[in-house]
């Protein structure tokens, strides 16, 4: 069975998302780090990526499982069956539950990027190979980050990865990327990604345990 909620935004509103810090560098996330970085599928066809956020728990994108009734997680080489525990349509969030045996989860960060600060955007385009690829923040309206890592279909639900402290961060989950309609076709626009904000992350998991404390979705 899954739970679909629609969290509202006020729910964390009075967080000090926006106090000021200095930032430290990190270097390109190394294969430890992307191995929290997993395959989405669902039995209606479709394929996404999700991130590892806590053992046994992936976040991916609800869009990528908006019609299938099952999910697959999949990591070294193989697809295991997963649970759809709580869908937030509005910020297009899903939690799957599902064995990530020793992958390592991959925290959302606690603090606001700022203009300019480094992302990496990771996922599984088309469905093929691993995929990493730079960029910087350029713009975060609220609620989604716009960054020129540029993105592909298929990356949806993936991470976009942050520095914080000199650590690396879920400094947000990807959501798709901009096109234009010219002679009645849509052309991907270059260097442009958009992604939900590590606040809404938090939000959504914070929901989540909630929801699972009080018995309404079953978390074991």
């Amino acid at each position: 069975m899954r739970t679909t909620i629609h969290i509202l935004i006020l729910l964390l509103g009075s967080w000090g998302w926006h106090t000021g810090y200095a930032a430290q560098q990190c270097a390109t996330p190394d294969s430890t780090v992307l191995s929290s970085i997993v395959r989405i599928a669902g039995d209606d066809g479709s394929a996404g990526s999700g991130v590892v956020i806590a053992p046994n728990r992936v976040l991916t994108a609800a869009h990528v499982l908006n019609e299938a009734k099952t999910a697959y997680v999949g990591y070294n080489e193989t697809f295991k069956e997963a649970r759809m525990l709580l869908i937030d349509d509005e910020n297009d969030l899903a939690l799957l539950e599902v064995p990530t045996d020793d992958l390592p989860s991959l925290q959302p960060g606690t603090r606001d990027l700022r203009a300019n600060d480094r992302v990496w955007a990771v996922g599984y385009p088309r469905a093929g190979d691993l995929t990493m690829t730079p960029g910087v923040l350029e713009r975060d309206d609220g609620s989604t980050l716009h960054t020129s890592a540029e993105i592909d279909s298929g990356d949806s639900g993936g991470g976009l990865i942050g520095c914080q402290e000199g650590h690396h961060i879920l400094a947000g989950m990807l959501r798709g990327y901009g096109a234009i309609k010219q002679d009645g076709e849509y052309i991907k626009i270059a260097n442009y990604s958009a992604s939900v904000a590590a606040r809404n992350i938090s939000e959504f998991i914070l929901v989540s345990n909630i929801l699972a404390a009080n018995g309404t979705i079953d978390m074991r």
